[in-house]
């Protein structure tokens, strides 16, 4: 279920939420400044979601490992801590780059020096960031694929812990 949400999640995000915010219309509307800044508002709110689901999955690895005896595997292991360093590397760039540049691009107090500096990093930074974003969402649906799939027999425990009445007798 965890899969699921945080699937849902960043695919509602990405292709939902942010074009929302950058269309002409919104833009119109409220105006760029605070349109996009609405918009990096709630990918701030995302990362807080990305988080939670993250914590929410390491948990129950671990719960299976301690509880029923499986090993974390492999995969997994690399895909949380994937999912992890692309989370907390998005959010960096994100909260020290991007909203930062967007602002100071719309800050009428701001200097024309400060604007300019805002102008030309603006672009870069947000390309970088977004690439990010989508590397972040192409891990989420690998390792959601994966933890949806159908996985032959049973999950929470091993084939030894049942015996059908006739291995009972002697």
């Amino acid at each position: 279920m965890n899969a699921a949400v945080w699937l849902g999640a960043s695919l509602f995000q990405l292709f939902a939420v942010s074009p929302f915010f950058g269309s002409a219309a919104t833009r119109w509307l409220l105006g760029d400044a605070h349109a996009l800044g609405a918009g990096l508002m709630l990918w701030d709110r995302f990362y807080t979601t990305h988080y939670l689901c993250l914590g929410v999955a390491w948990i129950q690895l671990l719960a299976e490992w301690v509880y029923l005896g499986r090993g974390i595997p492999p995969f997994h292991r690399w895909a949380l801590t994937s999912l992890l360093v692309l989370g907390v590397l998005g959010h960096v760039e994100l909260n020290r780059w991007v909203t930062p540049a967007h602002w100071n691009r719309y800050q009428p107090k701001a200097s024309a020096e400060s604007r300019a500096s805002a102008e030309r990093t603006y672009p870069l930074s947000s390309a970088v960031w977004m690439t990010t974003n989508v590397a972040l969402d192409l891990t989420v649906l690998v390792f959601s694929l994966r933890i949806l799939m159908a996985v032959p027999g049973p999950r929470f425990m091993t084939q030894g812990k049942f015996r059908t009445p006739d291995s009972l007798d002697p």
